[in-house]
């Protein structure tokens, strides 16, 4: 437990210190991603930090309900961030343009829940104990005591819904349902997600 603590303090140091941060995801990017993406985003705006969201690939429309218009780019290069925060994603690879284009950084955070993980950043949280990355993105919400908004928890509910099959898969764990209902009290809109 105390290994889990440490890195949540890591990550939310390295947040604190930076002022601008590139949220990316993977290529033909899934509920996971995209929710972990975005949450983790608006969660960072409400911070007060510049955020940016890139995508290599669009936001597909079964999941455009929950991302503000515009607010999912694809990469540009020649951007300078101070963090870049990769969600979702099991290899540098994976991100495919977007790594090319966010190659100027200071620091690199990887928040994923793959076993095949390749730990490719310069600071690493990947727990194969839950089933979707979005439940990683709540704890860490949880652990800096940042509010979840509705906007946020659609987004994470999402994400957990997604790769639990809408919490069929036995990956699904008690746990994952405790966050499904604080998420649920914390304004997710299960009519419009589901």
């Amino acid at each position: 437990m105390t290994g889990h603590i440490h890195i949540l303090d890591e990550i939310l140091t390295t947040i604190r210190r930076a002022k601008t941060i590139c949220v990316v995801g993977h290529v033909r990017p899934d509920g996971d991603c995209i929710g972990s993406q975005v949450g983790l985003a608006l969660a960072l705006q409400n911070q007060g930090k510049q955020v940016t969201v890139w995508n290599q690939d669009a936001v597909p429309a079964k999941l455009r309900f929950m991302v503000p218009a515009g607010f999912v780019k694809k990469p540009e290069s020649g951007q300078k961030f101070d963090l870049v925060i990769a969600t979702d994603c099991a290899s540098f690879e994976r991100l495919g343009t977007v790594g090319k284009a966010t190659a100027q950084h200071r620091d690199f955070i990887n928040i994923d829940h793959h076993e095949s993980n390749t730990r490719y950043a310069k600071l690493n949280w990947v727990s194969a104990r839950v089933p979707a990355t979005g439940e990683l993105v709540y704890e860490l919400l949880k652990h800096a005591g940042w509010p979840v908004t509705p906007a946020i928890a659609d987004c994470l509910f999402t994400a957990v819904s997604t790769d639990t099959g809408s919490f069929q898969y036995p990956s699904t764990t008690p746990a994952t349902f405790h966050v499904a209902s604080h998420l649920v009290e914390s304004g997710a809109d299960l009519g419009k997600i589901s």
